[in-house]
């Protein structure tokens, strides 16, 4: 999907040709501590339905990938990304931007909220799908988030996702919201 080999390498991507994930990118989810996995996550590589599929009894509302790296970055620069999926994050990683999370759908579960509250940012930036689903969930976040933090939406624009963007439509974008 014309991500580097650095970022790949950075996040444990691999991919795998057997078993219940095979033929995905087989992605691990980190704790809070960036070392011990909770699940892991698989992306199709052949265009396979779902194009996503999780762990068996992985609970993806109750964790957000790239949670340590993110708050981390967040504590020190005051604002958190949210995105939808892991190829987000590497796409905005790339982009120079260490504070996204991605909340694994589209839809900010109590238990996320509850870690975006510990996360040190007082901004969050919502840049989830430009999609129906996308657009909708936003509004919910917006309105999830709107008593914890100062709450923006960032939209790719043209139906795209996150990850479709270029590393300088991604800058343009986020470097409009102040």
């Amino acid at each position: 999907r014309g991500f580097s080999e650095d970022v790949l390498n950075h996040f444990d991507v691999g991919e795998t040709f057997k078993g219940p994930f095979a033929y995905r990118a087989v992605v691990p989810i980190y704790d809070h501590t960036g070392r011990m996995a909770l699940g892991f996550s698989g992306r199709s590589l052949n265009n396979a339905q779902p194009k996503w599929m999780h762990s068996a009894g992985f609970a993806r509302s109750r964790v957000l990938y790239n949670q340590f790296a993110a708050f981390r970055e967040a504590r020190r620069c005051g604002s958190i990304i949210l995105v939808e999926g892991p190829c987000d994050v590497w796409k905005l990683w790339e982009a120079g931007y260490h504070n996204a999370v991605a909340i694994l759908g589209v839809s900010l579960s109590d238990a996320q909220q509850v870690l975006l509250e510990s996360s040190g940012a007082n901004k969050v930036i919502i840049f989830l799908d430009d999609d129906q689903a996308g657009q909708l969930a936003s509004g919910k976040i917006v309105a999830q988030l709107s008593r914890s933090f100062r709450v923006q939406v960032a939209q790719a624009g043209q139906g795209k996702d996150p990850d479709d963007l270029t590393i300088d439509e991604v800058k343009q974008i986020l470097g409009r919201l102040k």
